[in-house]
């Protein structure tokens, strides 16, 4: 019986701390790793964002984690996605003028 209880105990404290992490932070995947991005409001909203296929209209469609990243110092994440997009852009108008 004790054994199930220390279980049960251990988990709840592990899903707290999840959920402490989840309120708190962003978990941005980019194409260089992981990175913890401190949220401006404690929402669930945006709680993991995967970055790596990111365009100009996603960052405008995710106001939040974009006021976020630029606060918390690490405008890379947004100038590396906001190029990609243009770069591959300019290659589809390129291919397309080609053929």
């Amino acid at each position: 019986m004790l054994k199930r209880l220390s279980t049960f105990l251990f988990g709840g404290v592990v899903g707290a701390a999840i959920m402490y992490v989840a309120l708190i932070y962003h978990v941005v995947r980019a194409p260089d790793g992981f990175h913890l991005i401190p949220k401006t409001t404690a929402t669930l909203r945006g709680c993991y964002v995967d970055i790596r296929d990111y365009g100009i209209e996603d960052w405008k469609d995710n106001p939040d984690l974009t006021v976020a990243i630029s606060a918390s110092g690490k405008t890379e994440l947004l100038t590396k996605s906001a190029v990609s997009d243009l770069q591959e852009s300019a290659q589809q108008l390129w291919d397309e003028l080609s053929n």
